[in-house]
């Protein structure tokens, strides 16, 4: 199949008025993202990016520097601005999902589908991610055409032994519409891929394509639904503010925190600062819903400035 980006199934249409999606080219975790309803909101969405890529890229700037040519990509530590066509989920009938493949040795084996989750009354704000999808089988072998149809279009640069995502909007009508593609894996999720599926281990996966073999497509787990959570605050100042970090030893559900007691809190865009990173493993969606309520009230101390609050 040859993806026609002039088809049904497209990328989003280039913005040519406000409002507009601004997030940094070279960011991670929808750090720093955020809506300019016009120009001066624009700039100062790019002068946070400016100012701020250079925390956001020092865990990275290593293998940046090794594995990427400068010369030819001077730009690739510097604050790139995306602007993308702004899509009010609040108001449009649409969801987002995230497509998970990788390629060994010339061949695309489809990983997993996932449902991206914001909240209702921050819907700029990223909630987490459930797997497996709850979406119609139709729809989902319709997103596997289009995945496959945009990673073929990336083998024509040499891309491959990779972990690849496209992260797509889906409407009502079943229009699919390309938001962004990652060219890695996303470590948070290794332990879902890895609980909720059968052979989901991406480590594995890596360690078969150095030895030339090519891995086997996941199938669901029976009854195993995986939830990975951003727990976000918008209120600022230090970490032991806002958790309890005391009781964070009892939790074994709390995949990733990776800041100190005395670590500034500082939200800058609309994503707020990330606290920590839950990874949640239960029967149901509903059942990893109520362990993340459970974790909410326990460590939050401060939870009228998350959006976890009455959501």
């Amino acid at each position: 199949m040859e993806f026609d980006f002039g088809s049904k199934h497209a990328m989003l249409t280039a913005p040519n008025d406000f409002p507009v999606f601004v997030k940094s080219a070279m960011g991670t975790t929808s750090c720093l993202v955020g809506i300019a309803s016009d120009e001066k909101s624009l700039g100062n969405y790019m002068n946070l990016i400016k100012d701020d890529i250079k925390v956001v890229l020092q865990p990275f700037r290593g293998l940046i520097k090794k594995f990427l040519n400068l010369d030819l990509y001077p730009q690739a530590l510097s604050g790139i601005v995306m602007l993308e066509q702004y899509v009010d989920i609040g108001k449009t009938p649409v969801t987002i999902h995230t497509i998970d493949g990788i390629v060994g040795h010339g061949k695309i084996v489809p990983w997993a589908i996932s449902d991206n989750i914001y909240f209702k009354h921050r819907p700029q704000c990223f909630q987490g991610v459930g797997i497996p999808s709850v979406l119609a089988e139709e729809t989902q072998n319709n997103m596997w055409r289009v995945y496959v149809a945009l990673v073929e279009n990336l083998q024509k640069y040499g891309f491959d032994n990779e972990f690849v995502d496209a992260e797509v909007f889906v409407f009502s009508d079943g229009t699919i519409k390309l938001m962004e593609m990652n060219g890695r894996g996303f470590p948070l999720m290794f332990k879902l891929y890895d609980e909720v599926l059968n052979k989901g281990d991406i480590i594995e996966a890596h360690l078969n394509i150095s030895r030339g073999v090519i891995p086997e497509t996941p199938t669901n787990k029976p009854d195993r639904y995986g939830l990975y959570a951003y727990m976000a605050t918008f209120g600022s100042g230090k970490v032991a503010d806002f958790i309890d970090l005391d009781k964070l030893s009892e939790y074994s559900d709390i995949a990733t925190f990776g800041h100190e007691a005395d670590t500034v809190v500082e939200p800058k865009g609309e994503s707020g600062f990330n606290l920590g990173f839950l990874s949640i493993v239960d029967s149901s969606y509903q059942a990893c819903v109520d362990k993340m309520e459970v974790l909410k009230v326990n460590l939050l101390k401060h939870p009228e400035y998350s959006p976890w609050w009455n959501n």
